[in-house]
């Protein structure tokens, strides 16, 4: 049975994904993807963990990479199939992946791992780091800060709150070595310099590891 935290922030997501598909779809990482792309060989396998949509796993997919996509929100997903029907999107939870160890060569976690608390963070990323082969590539972002809390963001959803947990960049990159994986780069984005002026004035924390 899913935490009621968890289960708060997939209500938000499921009452309204038109709103956060109108809201987000021009955001797509390229940035982000191409980098972490460029450390992966084509034809690699990866997993777009927290997907939503399909919108990065589509473009992972294009750039000549194997892509499969999993989230927890149902109305996401149904959106995903619809757009990209050609791609594998299941529903699956990060704490607890349902691959066999060393199975992929990178993971792509976007925006997706701050909706969980802190031991939630560590038994996700312990999970990524069984199901990566040796060498293996990790990106994950989250929005910076210190502190958890409960956020009603209209601009991308409905009214309903969802979970966050912010870290600074030295949280973040202590917390991956603690589970094992070796920190490449730690960048600082600000969404608004990235995506135009009509976005959030708010930085985000962009980690790239290994394994």
């Amino acid at each position: 049975m899913q935490d009621e935290y968890i289960l708060k922030t997939i209500r938000a997501y499921n009452n309204s994904p038109q709103k956060y598909i109108q809201a987000t779809k021009d955001m797509l990482p390229i940035v982000d993807l191409n980098k972490f792309l460029q450390s992966l060989a084509p034809n690699s396998l990866i997993l777009d963990a927290g997907c939503g949509y399909g919108r990065d796993t589509n473009y992972i997919l294009h750039r000549g990479f194997n892509a499969a996509g999993i989230d927890l929100s149902e109305k996401l997903l149904e959106e995903a199939n619809k757009l990209y029907p050609g791609i594998l999107f299941q529903k699956m939870d990060i704490r607890q992946l349902h691959y066999p160890e060393n199975h992929f060569d990178g993971i792509w976690c976007h925006a997706a791992l701050h909706h969980l608390n802190l031991p939630d963070i560590k038994k996700s990323l312990l999970e990524f780091r069984r199901v990566l082969k040796t060498g293996g590539v990790l990106f994950v972002s989250f929005k910076e800060g210190n502190n958890t809390t409960q956020e009603v963001d209209d601009s991308l959803t409905c009214s309903d709150p969802r979970f966050y947990t912010f870290l600074t960049s030295d949280m973040l990159r202590n917390i991956l070595i603690e589970v094992g994986f070796n920190v490449k780069e730690v960048e600082k984005v600000n969404e608004r310099l990235r995506f135009g002026n009509g976005k959030r004035n708010i930085n985000w924390i962009h980690v790239l590891a290994s394994k």
